[in-house]
């Protein structure tokens, strides 16, 4: 017998993956239990938009942990595993067989999902939302029998599918809904390199507009242009899965609120990943940014809070995105307007700093990993704030 609490997470992505992976490092001993719908082990998300679309076969899961971890005899692995509902009176989690697991801390790291358009069909072969390692090997083997393809959607994960499509010799048209590529990820300044770059590459852009339908092939814009398409990808957006958390009574506000440790409204659950509004002690707001390195930021400080450990320092949320042979990388607040930017003379590397007022608040570095590592560090020693 152990004394050990038992720690149940609900999730198979990165988040979920992390908070085992340290809550296993710092107490081999625990009971764990860990829940997820997906049919295989928790894997590495930022690839499948990436390398894996460079790949004419089907692209193998990069496991987050290794496999060996998850063989502790103190740990139970559900796969392909629904949670119905959380008895937060009892510490029980009621699975969709009827069976329960009690827990005295749990973690909800359930994700989000696609955006979807409206009237969207799952049964069009034409059209299809990317998330997934199978959304990854479907996308993969598409193109390579593809002529043209329309991605809805100017952010990253559409940006990325763009590039990739581009370099397996497929003909790309992305439609935005706003003014300019990954608004929500870039200033105004390196949107419009992210948008000359593509247009470089012979992308076709369509800003300001939207998708009235897309069926069968066929793209029909807020304008009245109609576009034909071997294959539309919607890339539009998450929403983040609440409903666990919201049938369970826990605060809900674009994701289940949290503070800078993770812990929500109730004491004994946390949550982390794209799921969760938390407490950026670094940025000082709750933000949601949907980001790989957050959702380890996030992952590593419940877990420690979880074991009774202090949390670390606070660090800047961090982002990358590969096109082209550009890697851009992105540290801490970089959608403000006050930007100064230093490009090579080959338009190849640049390197961009956000203010705020004096104040450096975020780099925007492409292709210079030197400086960006130097100006980060800056950045989290808050030398020049």
């Amino acid at each position: 017998m152990t004394d050990e609490p038992r720690i149940s997470i609900i999730g198979g992505g990165q988040a979920a993956a992390r908070t085992y992976g340290v809550l296993r490092k710092h107490n081999p001993n625990l009971n764990i239990s860990l829940f997820s719908d997906e049919e295989i082990l928790p894997y590495e998300r930022p690839p499948l938009s990436k390398e894996c679309l460079d790949v004419e076969h089907s692209p193998a899961p990069s496991y987050v942990n290794p496999v060996s971890d998850y063989e502790s005899i103190h740990s139970s692995i559900f796969l392909n595993t629904v949670v119905n509902t959380i008895d937060r009176s009892n510490n029980l989690l009621c699975l969709e067989g009827g069976d329960t697991h009690f827990y005295d801390y749990l973690l909800i790291a359930t994700g989000a999902k696609p955006c979807l358009l409206p009237d969207m069909e799952k049964t069009d072969n034409t059209v299809m939302t990317f998330r997934t390692i199978k959304d990854a090997e479907r996308l993969a083997m598409k193109l390579t029998s593809i002529e043209r393809i329309v991605v809805i959607g100017g952010g990253a994960i559409g940006t990325e599918i763009a590039a990739a499509a581009f370099k397996r010799g497929v003909k790309v048209t992305v439609v935005e809904g706003t003014s300019r590529l990954l608004s929500r990820c870039v200033s105004p300044q390196i949107a419009d390199l992210f948008m000359k770059m593509h247009f470089s590459h012979g992308v076709e852009l369509l800003f300001d507009r939207t998708v009235t339908k897309a069926r069968n092939g066929t793209v029909e814009l807020s304008d009245g242009t109609e576009i034909s398409a071997d294959l539309i990808v919607v890339a539009i957006g998450v929403m983040p899965n609440t409903a666990l958390a919201e049938k369970a009574g826990l605060k809900v506000s674009n994701g289940i609120k949290v503070n800078e440790c993770g812990r929500t409204s109730d004491e004994y659950i946390f949550s982390a990943g794209d799921v969760s509004n938390y407490f950026d002690s670094f940025l000082r707001r709750h933000v949601r940014p949907e980001s790989w390195t957050t959702a380890n930021i996030q992952a590593e400080a419940a877990a420690r809070t979880i074991l009774g450990i202090p949390i670390e320092t606070p660090r800047p949320p961090l982002f990358w995105t590969t096109q082209y042979g550009y890697e851009f990388q992105m540290c801490g607040d970089v959608l403000t307007d006050d930007v100064d930017i230093q490009i090579s003379e080959e338009n190849t590397r640049v390197i961009a700093r956000h203010f705020d007022g004096p104040n450096l608040v975020g780099i925007t570095c492409a292709n210079q990993p030197r400086a960006f590592r130097k100006l980060s560090r800056e950045l989290i020693n808050r030398e020049s704030i």
